[in-house]
């Protein structure tokens, strides 16, 4: 189901659901993603909800130039755009070619089963718009093109906070750039893509390639369960269980935590977050994988200042019978 906010009014849209009378109403839904993008104008937002989207409608996505966000309710575990591409019937997730800008964004998605010459998962021609916390995994392009993004024609999209993993090409299957094409990329981890980047670089990044940049590391970024598709951080000090719904903690904990660009925000990050944005899909959400307590922060509010100090004042005297 999905959700389009106009003035204060919502307009839904629910695959499941074949409605002739279709207004984007709760009681006559729209069938497909695109067609909630179609009747939303500039500042608009979709909400996506839960469940697997594909066929006509919910691929290849067209955002037609508007400055709307299109994003999941509730994370990219629980919201995938399977494009189901094949070499017969190429597809992928989405293609911006209309002049998109960073108000065109893309949030919260798992975007996988694309498959096109160019761009299996997501291509940008003369096109810049953000891209935000997606998992972007099992993508094809056939040439070595970028098998989850492509950009060509000055493209220049702000790729943040996303898990680009085990997407393929003849050259690399990560973010392919072509024709002075200059994304903006931090707080990424491309994993198992072979050449993660072409054309681009990307910094405050886990790149497996060990591409250079400012604060990029190359070490194993610890998934939860790739194999299952949960791309949350391993953390002795919690990560979210999608099957549990809680946060479980683990042996070890992934060098992705509190990694991120310092100068990124992250106030959705649930406490403890070291006081530092994690990289990949999850940083700056409330299931970002936590972090161990910092040193001085004795009042345990994750900020170290003068409160800790009137913490220790006050239970001064205090003692363990």
């Amino acid at each position: 189901m999905l959700s389009v906010p106009f003035f204060g009014a919502w307009h839904f849209c629910d695959p499941t659901v074949s409605d002739p009378l279709e207004d984007g109403s709760c009681e006559h839904p729209f069938d497909t993603i695109q067609a909630a993008i179609d009747a939303a104008c500039d500042g608009d937002t979709v909400i996506v909800r839960d469940g697997t989207y594909t066929g006509a409608g919910n691929r290849d996505l067209d955002f037609g130039g508007r400055a709307i966000t299109v994003r999941s309710e509730n994370g990219p575990e629980n919201c995938t755009i399977d494009a189901q591409g094949n070499s017969s019937e190429p597809h992928r997730g989405f293609y911006f070619h209309s002049g998109e800008g960073e108000d065109s964004v893309v949030d919260g998605f798992t975007i996988t089963g694309g498959y096109s010459v160019e761009g299996g998962g997501i291509r940008c021609d003369d096109s810049s718009p953000t891209i935000t916390n997606n998992t972007i995994t099992a993508n094809t392009a056939q040439r070595s093109s970028g098998g989850a993004i492509y950009c060509s024609d000055n493209s220049s999209p702000a790729i943040t906070n996303n898990t680009i993993a085990n997407n393929t090409s003849d050259g690399g299957g990560g973010i392919c750039c072509y024709d002075t094409s200059s994304p903006t990329i931090t707080n990424c981890i491309l994993w198992g893509n072979g050449d993660d980047l072409h054309g681009c670089s990307a910094t405050y990044s886990c790149i497996q390639d060990g591409d250079a940049g400012e604060g990029n590391i190359s070490s194993d970024p610890l998934f939860a369960d790739p194999g299952n598709g949960d791309y949350h951080l391993k953390s002795e000090f919690g990560r979210w269980h999608p099957g549990l719904g809680l946060f479980a903690l683990d042996a070890e904990t992934s060098p992705c935590i509190d990694a991120g660009d310092p100068a990124s925000d992250y106030p959705n990050e649930t406490q403890r977050n070291g006081v530092r944005i994690n990289m990949g899909a999850y940083g700056n959400t409330v299931e970002a994988s936590k972090s161990g307590q910092l040193d001085g922060d004795l009042n345990n509010d994750c900020v170290v200042n003068i409160l800790d100090l009137i913490h220790v004042r006050n239970r001064l005297g205090d003692y363990c019978e």
